[in-house]
């Protein structure tokens, strides 16, 4: 097997920081934003739904509830990935 001789020089700084991110937490997040946006998803059509025929009140409770379920995953998506960025 032949052999190479080479040279190296190296130059890296004194002090390397690397900033942990708690993986549990930021899996927590992931699940969350996909919910988010499948409840997005949803509220958004039912409100297409709710703007192009007549609306009962069926509608209104589907379209109230997907929309609290969003704004509430999306809330819970930014709190876990913060928690996973700071390490607590």
């Amino acid at each position: 097997m032949p052999t190479v001789d080479t040279q190296l020089s190296l130059s890296a700084p004194s002090e390397i920081r690397v900033s942990l991110v708690r993986a549990d937490y930021l899996a927590t997040s992931n699940i969350f934003r996909v919910v988010f946006e499948m409840f997005l998803t949803i509220s958004s059509a039912i409100f297409g739904v709710a703007l192009s025929s007549a609306v009962t009140k069926i509608h209104w409770v589907f379209l109230a509830v997907t929309t609290f379920s969003t704004f509430l995953f999306l809330g819970l998506s930014i709190w876990f990935n913060r928690r996973a960025k700071v390490g607590n």
